[in-house]
């Protein structure tokens, strides 16, 4: 009860206000996360779109929200003091800060997934966090990194980077440390990263997926950027629809995680679930010309239903760095 209590108190320490019916829930919580380890279940969803044909009013399009423990320390998105063309928000948890998803003035853009597994992680292996951060800090292509970093001992995990580069062109490479598969380059214009391999099959995936072509259409020929993480925010990224059962993620959990959690834990945007659901939700657009636009949300409140805050930032890629 004792750690209960201080899990509780540190989700107040945030920032976050919840009302006292939502702190009891949290308690209710516990045997979940001692049943399941804080380590194992941790999701995010990515959407990316890339097109180098020039009929489009975007090169890059990508969606994603980060589902996380609401007492987990986060830093939201910001050009770093230390490092000042790399945008992205830092989770501080582990002293580490390390990061989820950035960008950056010189074109390098990167998003990081855990995968699900049945055990317990194991923390003497690397932490994640510096992944996408190393990438967004350091010269290299995006496959090339992607095979320094494959034979490095991390946690489990999915990453996409990329960058666009002097003539203006976007390549995106994918890696998992899950998969046996070697580095690869997207050559898809869409791709949906969740905490399985690309080929899982989950349906939060399949339906994401689709909901994500369908916008598309209109949405690569709409100037107003705003607008265009507008729809993505709501339309994509909040998709509460309850895809409960997934044969598919009911067998990578191998049966650890309880059905009241899987209920909540197949949706696109992962609500109601205590102590745990999607904190951020993230935008990033590169134009033809390749102006930047970056717009993050973060869940502030769940007092009388949930608000969020919203920051946004625009800039010109810089080749020349």
């Amino acid at each position: 009860m004792t750690c209960l209590c201080l899990y509780a108190l540190k989700i107040g320490s945030l920032g976050m206000q919840f009302d006292k019916c939502c702190i009891f829930h949290v308690f209710c919580s516990l045997h979940y996360l001692v049943s399941f380890g804080r380590n194992n279940w941790k999701m995010c969803i990515v959407f990316l779109y890339q097109n180098n044909k020039g009929d489009s009013q975007y090169k890059l399009i990508l969606a994603a929200n980060r589902d996380e423990y609401m007492h987990r320390r986060t830093h939201p998105a910001e050009f770093l003091p230390s490092q000042q063309d790399v945008l992205c928000g830092l989770d501080i948890e582990a002293g580490n800060n390390g990061t989820w998803l950035g960008v950056s003035k010189a074109g390098k853009f990167a998003a990081l997934t855990n995968v699900l597994v049945s055990h317990n992680q194991d923390q003497s292996k690397l932490s994640r966090g510096h992944i996408v951060m190393d990438f967004l800090k350091n010269a290299g292509s995006p496959i090339g990194y992607l095979k320094s970093i494959a034979t490095k001992d991390f946690r489990e995990y999915n990453v996409l980077v990329g960058d666009v580069n002097e003539s203006g062109k976007v390549t995106t490479a994918f890696y998992s440390n899950c998969d046996n598969k070697s580095p690869r380059v997207i050559t898809n214009d869409v791709v949906t990263v969740a905490c399985t391999s690309l080929d899982g099959n989950w349906k939060k995936m399949n339906r994401g997926e689709e909901i994500f072509r369908n916008m598309l259409t209109e949405l690569v020929h709409d100037t107003d950027k705003a607008h265009v993480s507008t729809v993505l925010f709501h339309s994509l990224l909040s998709d509460t629809t309850c895809l409960y059962p997934d044969p598919n993620v009911k067998k990578q959990a191998q049966d650890k995680l309880s059905d009241p959690i899987l209920e909540k834990y197949c949706s696109i945007k992962i609500a109601n679930l205590p102590g745990y659901g999607t904190r951020m939700q993230t935008v990033v657009l590169i134009d033809q010309s390749n102006e930047v636009y970056f717009v993050e949300r973060s869940l502030t409140q769940l007092v009388h239903g949930e608000e969020w805050s919203e920051k946004s930032y625009t800039f010109k890629i810089n080749q020349s760095e």
